[in-house]
């Protein structure tokens, strides 16, 4: 065999160790990596076939919202709350309905403290309200309020309802901290003095009390026909009042305001009236 035969031989030789190396490289690569491609792939399947089935099922009419339970309700309007609700459903199903949205909306009414909100599947939402309760008749320029004991105003006194035997004058309607904080101490305060005069059986002897100073308690009486106030300080409402009734009877016409702290009663007449 000449030279050149044999390198020709030699090549391809050559060729064809490289050929077969290729195959067996690609069918390594196939044996490897097809199944997991597949598997991939089925996968990828079965998750849009359960996406696309989730997505029909919860657009289904028989998870549309068709009853609204309420619980907690005294003061608050179910019909309010009902409005709300329904405006916030989403697609009109149970599924697509935002309950933290629909919790914040009902949060926004003057007599909601709180606010909770829930599936019942198929087709129902459960909300449980907290309700603020009013803590005192305040009496401003613009009418008479009922607040809580965090200051915060409700709402109106309604004519329907039954008056209260006091309203509580001073309160600070400026939106600042401190007015806050000291509005809802007043509401504090008015509790425990209208307990305190109940106690000693005085209350309907108050025309009027006004704490917008919540350091001397101010009252105003009837007596003679005459209006007379009466400054009680901070402590023993109850008795510091009814020591001044005492010292006031049948004088009106001439006294124009006493001052009740601690033990001591002073008296202011009026301008002739000593």
């Amino acid at each position: 065999m000449s030279k050149r035969n044999r390198k020709n031989f030699k090549s391809g030789k050559s060729s064809n160790s490289r050929s077969t190396d290729g195959a067996v490289s690609w069918l390594k690569i196939r044996n490897l990596y097809l199944p997991s491609l597949l598997i991939i792939f089925m996968i990828a399947v079965v998750s849009a076939i359960a996406v696309f089935g989730y997505r029909k099922a919860t657009y289904s009419p028989f998870f549309n919202v068709d009853k609204i339970s309420f619980n907690g309700l005294n003061r608050v309007s179910r019909e309010e709350l009902e409005r709300i609700v329904r405006t916030k459903i989403g697609r009109n199903t149970v599924w697509y309905t935002d309950l933290d949205e629909v919790r914040v909306e009902i949060e926004k009414l003057s007599y909601v403290k709180d606010a909770a909100v829930s599936r019942v599947l198929p087709d129902g939402l459960v909300i449980t309200v907290e309700e603020r309760i009013p803590r005192a008749p305040v009496s401003v320029q613009s009418g008479d309020f009922w607040v809580d004991e965090d200051g915060r105003v409700l709402g109106k006194v309604s004519k329907d309802e039954k008056r209260p035997a006091l309203f509580l004058r001073g309160w600070d309607e400026s939106r600042t901290e401190r007015a806050q904080k000291e509005n809802s101490q007043r509401v504090k305060l008015f509790q425990n003095i209208t307990e305190d005069f109940a106690k000693f059986g005085i209350t309907g002897r108050v025309t009027d009390l006004n704490l917008s100073d919540i350091q001397d308690v101010q009252v105003s009486i009837l007596d003679s026909d005459m209006t007379v106030q009466i400054m009680l300080g901070r402590e023993d409402f109850g008795k510091r009042l009814e020591k001044a009734l005492r010292m006031i009877e049948g004088k009106g016409q001439k006294i124009e305001r006493l001052i009740s702290h601690g033990t001591s009663v002073s008296a202011q007449y009026r301008e002739g009236g000593d």
